[in-house]
């Protein structure tokens, strides 16, 4: 069983519940014990059978019903529309509330033990007017006659509505036409919920704001707005899909009530952003070392400078609007001793462009032709991995793909060899980057198969 202490229902809408073994709220005594429940501010309109049955005889139980509309029931079982039974000091109270067109069975079956007032309540459009109470359980008459001079009461405990009262009709979304002391649904025309699902609205949807603006990103070419009336009987048109291909549109929400006379319209004007002209990087590195100057992005010429034997530099750059396109030469060939690496940023407008340019050389001083010559590099096939000889200078080994990835890397501390596993790598041509001690750095290269 569900085990809950309280329930609280506060200004809701139940409609339209149907089917031989609904009770709208059922709470058993080993299935689902409830020892508190409140309604309030809320309609409950065409249902079958019992509104309220609560069956725990061991505990006390508070039950109250306020500002409420409980309409339409017709149940065939003539069940009671409200069943409670609690220990002594249970109370049930109902105020301010309309109960009509319940055809069949009592309005309430109160036990012993549970203490009933009832306030300020109109009954109408009952099967039968002895229906409405059992006499036999309940003592109401003062409650009646002392709140609402409305109400009358008739012979045998009967409860009648003056002939003097206005004309009453229910509403089949709530509350009560012709009542001039409740709210009634029938001339109510306003939206209980307006969504997007691009943006947010501004200001933020409340019934009674009827206009509002969305901004949505450049490149948007439709907005799905959602509406859902406050009560059921109102019609909303306009909701759906909205084309802002051109770059801006309106949606009009049109709500008519129930009574087909009372309306209102909401607007949303929708606007698509501009397309951003930042054709800035927000980083720029090669493979070396460093820039010089160091990176800025409003800097857009810089030089590199690569040590003896380097002969490719890898180049890795990123955008800071990361809707724009890159256009970079990744790979610079530097055997020759020199080479030059381009960065074309394009902006989301597609016209605005700004590049980057390094200018790199090759350092003859960078490290000393017996250090380099004396490192050995090679692929081992068979263990399938890296092997480099005579790497006391080597700090730091880094595998690039051909793309400019960094795959693996490994750090040396004074080791005379050292191997690397290959086997999470793809056959290939890889570049490897071994940083040596003053800052000199020495490349190479091995193809995996």
């Amino acid at each position: 069983g569900i085990f809950l202490d309280s329930v609280l229902i506060d200004n809701s809408h139940f409609y339209d519940f149907h089917g031989s073994d609904y009770r709208l709220f059922y709470f058993d005594k080993s299935d689902c014990p409830v020892n508190y429940f409140k309604a309030s501010n809320s309609s409950f309109v065409d249902f079958d059978r019992t509104f309220l049955q609560i069956n725990s005889p061991d505990t006390k139980k508070t039950v109250i019903i306020e500002n409420c509309n409980i309409h339409g029931r017709t149940d065939e079982r003539e069940d009671d529309l409200f069943d409670i039974d609690g220990a002594v000091g249970s109370t049930f109270t109902i105020s301010n509330s309309i109960i009509s067109s319940i055809q069949l069975g009592l309005i309430w079956d109160v036990r012993d033990d549970v203490t009933d007032s009832v306030m300020n309540c109109y009954f109408f459009e009952v099967d039968s007017v002895h229906h409405m109470v059992d006499s036999a359980d309940w003592s109401y008459e003062t409650a009646f006659t002392e709140t609402d001079p409305m109400f009358s009461n008739g012979p045998a405990g009967a409860l009648y509505l003056d002939a003097a009262s206005p004309a009453l009709t229910a509403s089949t979304t709530g509350g009560v036409i012709g009542d001039p002391r409740w709210v009634t649904a029938p001339g109510v025309a306003e939206l209980f919920r307006l969504t997007v699902d691009e943006g947010m609205l501004s200001p933020l949807f409340t019934s009674g704001t009827a206009d509002y603006t969305l901004e949505v990103p450049y490149g948007t070419t439709s907005v799905e707005v959602g509406a859902a009336p406050t009560f059921a009987g109102a019609a909303v048109a306009g909701a759906g899909a909205v084309d802002v291909s051109s770059g801006s549109a309106t949606a009009t929400i049109d709500v008519t009530a129930e009574d087909g006379v009372t309306t209102q319209t909401y607007t949303v004007a929708i606007t698509a952003a501009l397309p951003s002209t930042d054709a800035s990087l927000s980083s720029l590195t090669t493979s070396l070392d460093t820039l010089n100057p160091a990176f800025d992005a409003a800097v857009f010429d810089y030089s590199a400078y690569g040590p003896l034997g380097t002969d490719s530099v890898f180049v890795f750059a990123e955008a800071t609007d990361g809707n724009a396109t890159l256009t970079i030469t990744d790979t610079v060939l530097i055997a020759a001793g020199s080479g030059v690496a381009t960065v074309v940023v394009t902006a989301e407008d597609g016209v605005t462009t700004q590049t980057y340019t390094i200018n790199i050389t090759v350092d003859n001083t960078g490290i000393e032709m017996d250090v380099v010559n004396k490192i050995n590099m090679y692929y081992n096939s068979i263990s399938d991995r890296l092997m480099i000889q005579n790497s006391a200078e080597v700090e730091m080994v880094e595998i690039y793909s051909l793309t400019g990835a960094l795959v693996a890397s490994e750090r040396l501390y004074n080791q005379e060899s050292l191997d690397i596993s290959t086997g999470i790598l793809s056959n290939g041509l890889y570049v490897v980057r071994m940083k040596l001690g003053g800052n000199g750095i020495q490349t190479g290269k091995f193809v995996k198969f």
